[in-house]
């Protein structure tokens, strides 16, 4: 993961993952938070103020495997990945399905 400033390009990730991991779904949240997904999708982190907060994509005993991230009107941060559609709220996973939970 890098950062452009100007014109100088800079790795900011280097401590935090592995030159192997990858990074997926970047998207940059209203409040200015960024967030990427690692690890094939089964990990996100977000990125704020110069520093990287883990969170883990648990959801039972699988996860989701994320590829995109979004937000809505509301400011809900949601995953699309394998298995379907997932709101991320107070640390946690919820699967959205037809039938909700909205």
């Amino acid at each position: 993961l890098s950062r452009l400033e100007g014109k100088q390009l800079s790795r900011v990730a280097t401590d935090v993952l592995d030159k192997e991991a990858g990074t997926t779904g970047l998207f940059q949240d209203k409040r200015g938070t960024v967030w990427f997904c690692t690890n094939k999708g089964r990990t996100i982190y977000s990125y704020k103020d110069k520093a990287f907060t883990k969170h883990e994509l648990a959801n039972g005993k699988y996860n989701p495997a994320a590829f995109q991230i979004y937000e809505d009107q509301q400011e809900r941060l949601w995953l699309v990945g394998f298995k379907g559609a997932y709101r991320y709220k107070n640390n946690a996973l919820t699967n959205i399905t037809r039938n909700g939970p909205w």
